[in-house]
């Protein structure tokens, strides 16, 4: 089965570099745009797709939500708190309007793997058209962000193991989204000095969701920054 996964994504990925880039005609953007649509649908019915929850569940799942348990019963957040995977992360599941923190994680992860692998879906669809190039947009998505992450063999995805997911690294795919949106030769100047902008903010974001995320934000971001600003 891995050897037959693996001969299907070399073929898709080799077809998708090697077919050239046309333009189509006007009237097959509707038709492109409501396939783009359904695969965004499908992903999003993914992200909340559920498990069979065991012990091994539980104990990660739980790094999540007993910080926020306490926060809810008025604990202070890294002073009588401990938190093991963040800060703002323990605070927004906290502060959800969820009935439990079991909900508040199964709501906020599903809302973070939804953006993340749309974001990638996205990113590899723009660059060319046809067929092809949707199925391997697809493909290479879903498989690298809602699949092999946690367990790989049973396709488990981070619904799994939360903490290998945008749970805890999501501010790294803002930032590349802020990035990728930068370099669009179709922003005007005064767009992409915006972008730069909500770059900060979303550093900033991704600064106090832990401090794992602080120090992943700060090398994707200043780094670009830099370039960027030379530009």
């Amino acid at each position: 089965m891995a050897s037959i996964a693996f001969t299907v994504a070399l073929c898709l990925a080799l077809m998708n570099d090697s077919k050239p880039t046309l333009k189509t005609a006007s009237n097959t953007f509707s038709v492109a745009h409501a396939w783009d649509m359904a695969a965004l649908v499908l992903i999003a019915l993914a992200s909340y797709r559920t498990l069979p929850f065991d012990a091994i569940n539980f104990h990660h799942w739980g790094v999540y939500v007993g910080p926020a348990q306490m926060v809810r019963q008025g604990g202070w957040l890294l002073w009588d708190v401990p938190s093991q995977y963040g800060f703002l992360n323990i605070l927004a599941l906290a502060w959800l309007p969820a009935t439990t923190l079991w909900q508040s994680v199964y709501v906020l992860d599903g809302v973070l793997i939804f953006a993340s692998t749309a974001f990638l879906f996205i990113v590899l669809r723009s660059l060319r058209t046809g067929r092809t190039n949707f199925w391997f947009a697809l493909a290479v998505s879903s498989a690298s962000a809602l699949l092999l992450t946690g367990r790989a063999e049973l396709l488990s995805g981070p619904q799994y193991f939360p903490s290998t997911g945008p749970l805890r690294f999501f501010w790294c795919y803002a930032l590349l989204a802020v990035l990728a949106l930068e370099s669009w030769s179709g922003l005007g100047r005064r767009w992409r000095q915006r972008t730069i902008w909500i770059g900060h903010v979303v550093w900033l974001l991704g600064a106090w969701w832990s401090f794992e995320s602080a120090a992943y934000c700060t090398l994707i971001w200043f780094p670009s920054l830099l370039i960027i600003s030379r530009a």
